[in-house]
């Protein structure tokens, strides 16, 4: 019966449903290229109550490609508590866009977590986020880093998401929903309205490369009210910055550069 799996996942399809795994553990998915074009993409989703009494928190994504890695409109997107993702890619990442042909026009698409995961990017070449976003909307850090190419923060989307984070309700531990409506493309750490979440921080690195946060822009921002004061925005480039239009924004933006650094827009330098 294993072989016989093996060899009909040879020639396996996403479909419109994607892949998705509810629960805790780790969901790994590996391939030599990935396209997930405008299928239900790669997602680890919100417990149901029989699974919520096994465990709160969800499972570790994690994907990796010795190719590429594509996303036309869809997501790699981890909903559940504390879930992170983790990207390998040995080649380019392009993450597509928030337009769909079918279904619900302001549910997410791009790269995110929901409810205080991780999220690490680590990419050979170029890092595109087209029109679409990489996303940790409420608490969680975000990590990227392209070895040998640039991070764009795309073109910009028009519109709003919604969403809904989870987090215990600290009196009887059970599993709460916090729905949200949140605009803007790009990379975002942000925490929502009615969560305890802390904000996370921003990291982008490319040691042989550029980052240009212009139209998308690169955003750090607390709608909770948290306390921001050691919250980081930290961009490191090996050649430039372009920071003009949307630019960067958050609690406290460091600013490194091998050549030059273009425009900015944020309360605190350091």
């Amino acid at each position: 019966m294993i072989q016989q799996l093996y060899a009909d996942s040879q020639s396996a399809t996403l479909g419109d449903q994607g892949l998705a795994l509810g629960g805790s553990g780790a969901f790994n998915v590996g391939a030599h290229n990935i396209d997930l074009g405008i299928s239900g993409g790669i997602s680890v989703t919100a417990p149901d109550s029989a699974l919520a009494a096994i465990s709160p928190y969800g499972a570790m994504l994690n994907v990796s490609t010795l190719g590429n890695l594509s996303l036309t409109s869809t997501k790699i997107a981890n909903e559940s508590l504390l879930g992170g993702i983790n990207l390998n890619v040995g080649g380019t990442l392009d993450v597509g866009g928030q337009f769909t042909t079918s279904g619900d026009p302001n549910a997410p698409k791009g790269i995110f977590t929901t409810s205080g995961g991780n999220i690490s990017v680590v990419a050979q070449d170029n890092v595109n986020l087209n029109g679409s976003r990489i996303a940790a909307y409420n608490g969680g850090n975000i990590n990227i880093k392209s070895l040998n190419g640039d991070v764009n923060a795309g073109a910009g989307g028009a519109g709003y998401v919604s969403l809904n984070a989870l987090q215990l309700d600290p009196v009887t531990h059970q599993l709460i929903s916090i729905p949200a409506t949140i605009p803007g493309s790009g990379i975002l750490a942000t925490t929502l309205v009615g969560s305890d979440a802390a904000l996370g921080n921003i990291t982008v690195n490319t040691p042989n490369g550029s980052i240009n946060a212009s139209s998308g822009g690169i955003l750090q921002i607390a709608f909770n009210g948290a306390d921001t004061a050691n919250s980081l925005v930290d961009l490191n480039a090996g050649l430039d910055i372009i920071a003009t239009g949307s630019g960067v924004i958050g609690a406290n933006v460091k600013l490194t550069a091998g050549r030059t650094i273009t425009g900015l827009l944020s309360p605190r330098i350091i």
